[in-house]
C-alpha cells in the first residue's frame, strides 16, 4: 500500500484510501496467499496521527485508538531475516485449530481462559500452549485499549512483558536474539519501558515504548546498550517514521 500511494502521489494521481487498500490486499491474496485477516493496507490506509487501531480478525472491523501523547514509540531492528516464516504460521494455524475443535468452539476467541484451564489434561501439551498464548492474547489485546490511552506506565510494561513472555514460552516465535535483546533492555529500564516482539516473530523487530520526558536518554543508552541496533523513533503524534543516528 505505501509503495502503490507513493507512486500515486509522485504522480499527482488522486486515490480513494480505501479502494486502494482493497486492491492491495487482493494483489497479496492472489501473488502472496497471504493470511485473509491480515490488516495491514486498511491500517495504513485508515492511519491517524496519534491513533493506533484495535483489529478484529474475525469480523475485520478496525477501530481507532488514542495512543496518549506522553508514550514514545520506538522500533528496534534485529538485522535478522525471518526465516521459515509460511510454514511456521501454517503449523501454528493448524495447531489453534486443532485446540478449537478439541474445545467444541469454532475460534478460540470463544474460549474463557478458566475453559482452557479446565480442559487442559484433555489436550496435548503443545496444542495447551499455543490456546493458551491466544486466550491471554486476545485478553491483553482488550487491555491495551486503556492502557495505551492511560498513563500508568507499570501496567503498561507488565502487559508487554506478559505478552513476550507468552510469546516465548507458549508460542515458540522468538529468537535467541530477540530473548537477549529483550532481556538486556528490561534489566536496564525495569518498568520505565515496555518492550516485546512486533509482528510476527522469527526475528523482526521489537517495539518498545516510554515516557516522552525521558525518551531522549532512553534513546542514548539503547545505543549503547545495543550498538548494533538499528533504532527507530515512531512519532505518536506527528504520525512519522524516523531512523535516528547512532
Amino acid at each position: 500500500y505505501a509503495t502503490a500511494a507513493s507512486l500515486l502521489h509522485c504522480q499527482s494521481i488522486k486515490f480513494e484510501p480505501a479502494e486502494l487498500a482493497q486492491l492491495c490486499w487482493q494483489v497479496k491474496q492472489k501473488y502472496a496467499r497471504r493470511d485473509p485477516t491480515d490488516a495491514k493496507p486498511r491500517v495504513l490506509a485508515s492511519a491517524k496521527a496519534g491513533f493506533a487501531f484495535l483489529h478484529d480478525a474475525h469480523s475485520l472491523q478496525l477501530d481507532p485508538l488514542v495512543i496518549n501523547p506522553r508514550w514514545k514509540l520506538f522500533v528496534i531492528d534485529l538485522a535478522e531475516p525471518k526465516q521459515f516464516l509460511e510454514s511456521a504460521i501454517a503449523q501454528r494455524t493448524i495447531q489453534c485449530q486443532t485446540a478449537a475443535k478439541a474445545l467444541g468452539v469454532s475460534h478460540l476467541r470463544e474460549v474463557t481462559l478458566k475453559q482452557l484451564e479446565q480442559e487442559k489434561n484433555n489436550l496435548e501439551a503443545i496444542i495447551y500452549k499455543r490456546a493458551h498464548h491466544v486466550v491471554t492474547e486476545n485478553a491483553r489485546c482488550l487491555e491495551m485499549v486503556d492502557l495505551l490511552a492511560g498513563t500508568n506506565s507499570q501496567k503498561l510494561a507488565g502487559c508487554f512483558a506478559a505478552s513476550q513472555t507468552s510469546l516465548r514460552q507458549d508460542y515458540d516465535v522468538t529468537t535467541e536474539r530477540l530473548d537477549l535483546w529483550v532481556s538486556q533492555l528490561k534489566t536496564a529500564f525495569g518498568d520505565r519501558v515496555s518492550v516485546r516482539l512486533n509482528g510476527g516473530g522469527f526475528g523482526g523487530s521489537i517495539v518498545l515504548i516510554a515516557d516522552d520526558k525521558e525518551a531522549p536518554i532512553i534513546q542514548r543508552e539503547i545505543q549503547t546498550i545495543l550498538p548494533m541496533a538499528q533504532l527507530l523513533a515512531v512519532e505518536s503524534v506527528g504520525g512519522q517514521l524516523t531512523k535516528l543516528k547512532n
